[in-house]
């Protein structure tokens, strides 16, 4: 598994760390709007505050939320596509091994495994793609998240924190427990594409 992500990073690696970079400027653009709307809050209770402060910071919150759509759109837009690239690229690889393959490994390898890596395996591979910069991501939200609410509340924002981290071993048996069943559901796929095999073989 690493060899094969050491030789696709190395092969769409850039193309899938523009992208990222992309997000990060959406998550930063997201932490405008409550600051700003703080402030048009504060410049409307102010009835001394110029005007221009109140069409400035309405300037600025627009040209946030239209950053925001236009880089997530991007965002998912070159994820997707990096995806497309990574399962072509897949299937490729294991067609061409499938053909230059020994018959000893052939015999230990049935044919609904090899369908199955190039189409299935393939297709989750491409939709995982959009959710890996979720790695990086998910702690610069949790953090700023922290930040602003700490400024706004104090301590109290500390219950959200301690929720989280109470549901971590929940989420991490719920995961394992649906990975069992997914690897279940594997060897019954490759039993039947085994079984559909040996019947349309029979029928030749």
């Amino acid at each position: 598994p690493w060899s094969l992500a050491r030789v696709l990073a190395a092969a769409f690696g850039w193309p899938f760390a523009k992208a990222g970079l992309l997000k990060l400027v959406h998550d930063l653009c997201a932490f405008v709007g409550p600051n700003v709307l703080k402030q048009l809050i504060l410049f409307l209770k102010d009835p001394d505050a110029p005007i221009s402060r109140g069409i400035g910071l309405t300037i600025l919150v627009t040209c946030s939320q239209l950053t925001m759509s236009l880089c997530l759109r991007q965002y998912f837009y070159q994820c997707y596509r990096t995806g497309l690239r990574f399962r072509t690229a897949v299937i490729v690889a294991v067609y061409k091994k499938s053909l230059v393959i020994a018959a000893s490994e052939r015999m230990s390898r049935t044919s609904g495994e090899i369908t199955n890596l190039m189409s299935v395996d393939a297709e989750r591979l491409q939709n995982l793609t959009p959710y890996l910069h979720a790695i990086w991501y998910s702690f610069l939200q949790i953090g700023l998240s922290l930040f602003f609410l700490w400024r706004e509340l104090g301590p109290s924002c500390l219950g959200g924190v301690a929720v989280i981290i109470i549901m971590m071993p929940v989420t991490k048996a719920v995961g394992k427990y649906l990975g069992g069943l997914q690897k279940k559901l594997m060897k019954v796929k490759d039993e039947r594409l085994k079984v559909n095999n040996e019947v349309l073989g029979g029928i030749k």
